[in-house]
C-alpha cells in the first residue's frame, strides 16, 4: 500500500456546505467569546430553528469551528467584516469554499482531481459514484487510515455531492455548472495567503488555485489582471513574482477591496 501523508477525516458525516447556516452563525457571532457560550447561545435562541441541539453542536463543532478557527479569530472576523461591508454572494461563497476544503481534505483533492478530471473529459454530470470511488481508493493508498464502514461511506460520498449543489458546483441533477472565480476572491486569496506568511512566489504554487481549476499560469494571469484595480503593485519577470502590497493588515485589505 502506498502511504499518503494526507490524511482524510470523516467530518463531511455531519455536514455539507451549510451556507445559510454559516450566515446566521456570523451574524451571531461575537467575538472573544467561548465556544461553549456561542453553542448554548444558538441552542437557547433557537436561531437554527430546524435543528435539535444535537445538531446545532455537530454543525458548530465539526463545520463551523472546524473552517473558520484557524489559528484564532481571523477567519471569522475576515468574514464578518465582508458580510458587513456587502461583498456579492458570489464571491462570499467562493472563499467559504476555499474555508471548508482547507477544513475537509477529501473534498478538497475530490474537486481537484475528480471534478475537474470529468470536466477535461468533456463529462456534463458528477457520477453518484464517484466520491464512493474515490474513497475507495484514498483507503487503499493510506488517505484513509481505517477502513470506514459502509454506512460512513455511504453518507460522507452522499455529503460531498451535496457540498457542491451548496456551492453550485453542480445542480441537483449532478450537472456540471459554469463556476468562473470572482475577482474579488482572487483579491481577498493573495491578501490572506500573503498575510499569513507566504512568499509573493509562494502564493503562485498555493493549493488553493486548483480549486478553481486554475494553473499557475491562470494564477498569474488573474493576479496581473486584477492588479489594474489599484491594490497592489505586479511585477513579474516569467520566473518570479514581486508584488508591492498596498495593505498591512487583512482587515484593511478588505476594506478596500470592498470599497
Amino acid at each position: 500500500m502506498k502511504l499518503n501523508k494526507i490524511k482524510y477525516n470523516s467530518d463531511l458525516l455531519k455536514s455539507t456546505g451549510l451556507i445559510q447556516e454559516t450566515l446566521v452563525l456570523l451574524e451571531t457571532y461575537e467575538l472573544g467569546g467561548s465556544k461553549n457560550e456561542f453553542c448554548q447561545k444558538v441552542i437557547d435562541s433557537n436561531l437554527l430553528s430546524k435543528a435539535t441541539n444535537t445538531r446545532i453542536k455537530d454543525i458548530i463543532n465539526h463545520a463551523f469551528y472546524k473552517r473558520y478557527f484557524d489559528s484564532g479569530e481571523n477567519i471569522i472576523r475576515n468574514l464578518k467584516k465582508l458580510r458587513s461591508n456587502y461583498v456579492s454572494n458570489e464571491s462570499f461563497f467562493q472563499i467559504l469554499l476555499i474555508y471548508t476544503c482547507r477544513a475537509n481534505l477529501i473534498l478538497f483533492d475530490f474537486i481537484n482531481e475528480t471534478y475537474y478530471s470529468a470536466i477535461s473529459k468533456g463529462y456534463q454530470f458528477i457520477d453518484s459514484n464517484d466520491p464512493k470511488d474515490f474513497i475507495n481508493e484514498a483507503i487503499k493508498d493510506g488517505r484513509i487510515e481505517k477502513e470506514w464502514a459502509d454506512s460512513t461511506k455511504r453518507k460522507v460520498s452522499e455529503h460531498i455531492i451535496a457540498t457542491l449543489i451548496d456551492f453550485k458546483l453542480i445542480d441537483k441533477t449532478k450537472r456540471i455548472l459554469p463556476f468562473h472565480l470572482a475577482d474579488l476572491t482572487v483579491n481577498y486569496l493573495i491578501h490572506e495567503l500573503h498575510f499569513s506568511g507566504y512568499s509573493d512566489n509562494q502564493i503562485l504554487d498555493a493549493k488553493e488555485w486548483s480549486l478553481f481549476g486554475c494553473s499557475r499560469e491562470n494564477a498569474i494571469k488573474f493576479i496581473e489582471r486584477i492588479s489594474f484595480q489599484g491594490h497592489f503593485i505586479f511585477q513579474y519577470s516569467g520566473e518570479l513574482l514581486k508584488i508591492s502590497w498596498k495593505y498591512k493588515s487583512m482587515n484593511e485589505c478588505i476594506d478596500g477591496i470592498t470599497r
